[in-house]
């Protein structure tokens, strides 16, 4: 009872690849042997060298090719138990065997030398795709009971010396094949479970990327207030100066009054116009692009992007170039395509243009270099302007948190996020020489 219940377990062990692999492969395996054996057979150079005997040799390996595709046959069918497929698993394993020893006990010395590497070849190739363990000896019982069969069927001293030598080599390949066979499954099963835990962590970071949207969406809430309260002053302050415009005497006290309303008003209409164009740059953000990921040529963009901005700052002496040929045909793969690595570089270009507000860059350069080694490509935005601050420097980058007096702190958000969504990101430096240097790494695609 104990007997059956084991090798039901190793019936049942029998995964659907080493169900798929054992069939067709031992068919192609034995139908090559096959072939060999009768070409060398009827070889006039070693025909008698090897000294076979065709006919008894040939209705094995045909035996064998039966009841390999009967049992590929029988196991295609759902009603199969686990005890039966095992069954004839182990009779495709015998006839097998029993093919290839017939090899070695039909042939004639120096060729039964020659031959005998075949059983242990064929025990080894099985043990690597059944993957047997030593707790279940029924496949290696299958190998011995072939090979005994064929030494029966031509007994003789010198066969039985050969196969003396030939089944513990044979049965021990089986074995140890089969145990490397299944530290390889194991490593592989690791493997994949490795490559999920990964894909866990990208979706983990997602998941912080929504979270750090979902701040940036209550900020925007925020704008929206302020707007409102903005607005709200902006209409009482209009209303106080229409008031005040129409009373009798605008002199004195009156129009020191309407002096006050009117600065109320416009410092409301300035922090209205601040927070509404804040807002307008917080919806235009992307933080995870919907268009795919697409190659584009880096150098081009680089100089379309030089191109526009130069008319915007005519004070700002701009150059573009590249490091090397590579560099130069070099393409980055972006999540959004043209249109985010544009947003990336013209927010880059602009920050340097503008500095910190009161200040900005005269020499802004674009240099695209390449990491043929990492597959990437960098696409640096150096600036002779005021730099970027220190506490700036030590903490990443988060929205509404720039240096320009009346700005807010988008540029460098968007077009970070827009790097770290195409599986790059993006590193802020003060060179020693001054100014600043922001540098902006994506993977590297062939151009297209």
């Amino acid at each position: 009872m104990q007997g059956r219940s084991s090798f039901r377990e190793w019936a049942e062990g029998l995964g659907p690849e080493q169900r798929s692999l054992g069939g067709p492969l031992t068919w192609v395996v034995v139908t090559l042997v096959a072939a060999f054996a009768l070409v060398a057979a009827q070889s006039p150079r070693f025909g008698g060298l090897l000294r076979l005997d065709l006919p008894p040799v040939l209705a094995s390996y045909l035996l064998a090719l039966a009841s390999a595709l009967t049992v590929r046959g029988l196991e295609v069918r759902r009603s199969v138990t686990p005890v039966q497929r095992g069954v004839g698993r182990l009779v495709n394993n015998f006839t097998f065997q029993l093919a290839l020893s017939s090899t070695v006990a039909f042939s004639e010395p120096p060729g039964t030398f020659a031959f005998a590497a075949l059983p242990v070849m064929g025990a080894c190739f099985k043990g690597m795709v059944l993957r047997p363990a030593p707790r279940h000896p029924y496949l290696a019982a299958a190998h011995a009971l072939g090979m005994a069969v064929a030494l029966a069927m031509h007994p003789a001293i010198p066969y039985v010396v050969v196969f003396a030598s030939v089944a513990p080599l044979a049965l021990g390949g089986l074995v140890v094949s089969g145990f490397v066979s299944a530290g390889l499954a194991e490593q592989a099963t690791a493997l994949a479970q490795l490559r999920a835990a990964i894909r866990a962590q990208v979706l983990a970071g997602r998941g912080a990327e929504v979270e750090r949207l979902s701040l940036t969406l209550e900020r925007a809430l925020a704008l929206g207030a302020e707007s409102r309260t903005a607005l709200g002053e902006s209409r009482r302050g209009a209303e106080a100066v229409l008031e005040a415009s129409c009373a009798p005497s605008l002199e004195g006290p009156g129009l020191e009054k309407i002096h006050e309303r009117v600065a109320s008003l416009r410092g409301a209409l300035g922090r209205l116009a601040g927070a509404i164009q804040a807002t307008r740059e917080l919806g235009r953000e992307v933080p995870l692009p919907a268009a795919g990921v697409e190659a584009v040529p880096a150098l081009p963009l680089a100089r379309e992007v030089v191109a526009a901005l130069a008319p915007r700052y005519p004070q700002v002496e701009f150059s573009c170039r590249a490091t090397s040929r590579h560099a130069e045909q070099g393409a980055a793969a972006v999540g959004g395509g043209r249109a985010s690595l544009r947003r990336i570089l013209e927010n880059l270009a602009t920050n340097a243009c503008e500095g910190d507000g009161t200040r900005g860059a005269r020499r802004v350069e674009v240099v695209v270099s390449a990491e043929p080694e990492a597959r990437l490509l960098a696409i640096e935005v150096r600036d002779d302007g005021p730099g970027v601050p220190a506490a700036l420097l030590a903490r990443p980058v988060a929205p509404f948190g720039g240096t320009k007096v009346n700005g807010n702190g988008l540029g460098l958000y968007v077009a970070e996020r827009l790097a770290r969504a195409s599986g790059g990101l993006l590193r802020r430096e003060n060179p020693s020489e001054g100014g600043a240097r922001v540098v902006v790494f994506l993977p590297e695609v062939a151009a297209q």
